[in-house]
């Protein structure tokens, strides 16, 4: 853990004290950050291969993250800035924070979608035998 954490100190010293040097570690760090705020966030770019985590808990990387770029703001020059910008206005869209929202809410838990698919069934068996029961009123005239 310190020689990662000693790894990301030093290169954004380096990219502070030589201006030549670029910010690409800098804006990594706090790509990562905005990416990172809690053990499972860690846990997801874990499964699909983004890092990989040696310390052995995912609350460690986080709060690493977390501490790293206290205070630090990326350059709008930084070649991430755009991507940066780019997800935050796809998480910025209705469509996206409804869908987060329904999934964060429904689709936990396996029980929870269960009973909601049968509410939806019955919801539609309920209005069909309205409409149903309500046809050969109108037809019989």
């Amino acid at each position: 853990m310190d020689s990662t954490e000693s790894m990301f100190l030093n290169l954004m010293a380096f990219e502070r004290m030589h201006p030549g040097a670029g910010n690409d570690a800098m804006a990594a760090v706090i790509f990562m950050d905005n990416l990172i705020d809690k053990a499972r966030d860690v846990a997801l770019l874990k499964s699909r291969g983004i890092i990989s985590n040696l310390f052995g808990s995912d609350e460690a990387v986080a709060a690493q993250f977390n501490e790293l770029s206290r205070g630090a703001v990326m350059s709008p020059h930084s070649s991430l800035y755009g991507v940066q910008r780019q997800v935050i206005a796809h998480c910025r869209k209705r469509r996206n924070r409804w869908r987060a929202s329904l999934v964060h809410s429904y689709f936990r838990n396996p029980w929870v979608f269960i009973s909601l698919v049968a509410a939806f069934i019955l919801l539609a068996a309920t209005v069909m035998q309205t409409i149903y029961t309500v046809i050969p009123f109108y037809t019989k005239s």
